[in-house]
């Protein structure tokens, strides 16, 4: 086996030791001790080098830094940020990734971990020179993640998956796990082509990539250990105790969120009009902010971006609905355009 193969999840043959070193029960409960050797945060470090980020030249403008300022004048330290390359030839942060360690004065806390990480998303807007108008956010208990985004106007944490509430332990994501390993992937990828700033090495140099003609198409992430047990996971199901169920190709097929039902007697999708509400369309999770002038940036629950002009969406029936790409908007769209004015 060589170094990079994966082993389960996102973690290679390299990498092992250190996640299981790093592993820990999730939720902590409340009398839980330091383990002897805390290396959650190397662990993402070579998740993040070696695989999120690696088998394309373009990540060769992405770099992981470590005790990393909001900005130059700060004294505050993020556990880990990401970094890039902007169009403009510039250095830019895209996210800040904060881990919770145990102390003698502070416990394992989902809420903690992402009090901490929404300080320096606050403080990395303090800066006068900031012109970003968000930044991601990626906390991590033991070898459990969750990302984030944080608008500057209202300096909240926004999840880019599950729930919408914070402190949620059922939304962590091990990395370990092979059923989240797409997820992970997917979400630190898209950070970069729906970035602060634009990205040098976006899919397009003109245009973001669209949902369905230009959206980031994942590696195949695939065990290769096939004699190997995966992780055990008390919390997780996995198709049985043992865990070495967990050890098959992940399906390729990603749902893209909850579709509308049409009601009897619905029209049939034309050109020229859309069915309310519409069958087999997918559901727009957020906008998000568009570096790019008369487009629209969007975000659907399996994390995929696309972008479009917004000629193409009209609003009819309550639904924002984009007919060419069969997309909706709801009234439970985050950051919907002004454009948007659903009842």
């Amino acid at each position: 086996m060589k170094p990079n193969d994966i082993v389960y999840g996102l973690i290679t043959w390299a990498n092992q030791e250190s996640y299981n070193n790093a592993r820990i029960p999730f939720p902590p409960p409340p009398d839980f001790k330091r383990p002897k050797e805390n290396t959650a945060v190397e662990v993402l470090e070579n998740i993040l080098t070696r695989v999120i980020f690696a088998g394309d030249e373009k990540y060769d403008t992405v770099f992981i830094n470590s005790q990393c300022p909001p900005h130059v004048n700060s004294a505050m330290r993020a556990d880990l940020a990401i970094k890039y390359i902007t169009h403009a030839h510039r250095l830019q942060i895209a996210c800040f990734i904060e881990a919770k360690r145990t102390r003698e004065s502070q416990r394992y806390s989902t809420m903690a971990v992402e009090d901490e990480a929404l300080d320096y998303c606050g403080e990395f807007f303090s800066d006068r020179s900031n012109t970003c108008d968000f930044v991601y956010a990626a906390t991590l208990v033991g070898v459990h993640i969750r990302l984030w985004i944080v608008y500057n106007d209202d300096r909240k944490l926004e999840s880019l998956w599950g729930s919408p509430n914070r402190g949620s332990n059922n939304d962590y994501k091990d990395l370990g796990d092979n059923a989240s390993a797409e997820l992970i992937m997917s979400a630190f990828r898209n950070i970069l082509e729906s970035a602060p700033k634009p990205w040098i090495g976006r899919s397009s140099s003109s245009a973001p990539p669209t949902s369905t003609t230009g959206a980031f198409q994942l590696a195949r992430i695939e065990p290769n250990a096939a004699n190997l047990p995966g992780p055990q996971f008390p919390n997780i199901t996995r198709g049985s105790s043992t865990g070495s169920s967990a050890l098959v190709p992940i399906h390729p097929e990603v749902s893209v969120g909850p579709v509308l039902q049409a009601s009897k007697g619905t029209p049939t999708t034309s050109e020229n009009c859309a069915p309310f509400p519409p069958r087999g369309y997918a559901r727009v999770m957020t906008f998000l902010p568009s570096t790019v002038a008369d487009r629209y940036i969007w975000m659907l629950s399996n994390n995929v971006t696309g972008n479009g002009p917004p000629s193409d969406w009209i609003v009819e029936d309550g639904y924002f609905v984009n007919s060419k790409q069969k997309l909706y908007a709801d009234p439970t769209t985050k950051r919907l355009p002004q454009e948007a004015k659903l009842g």
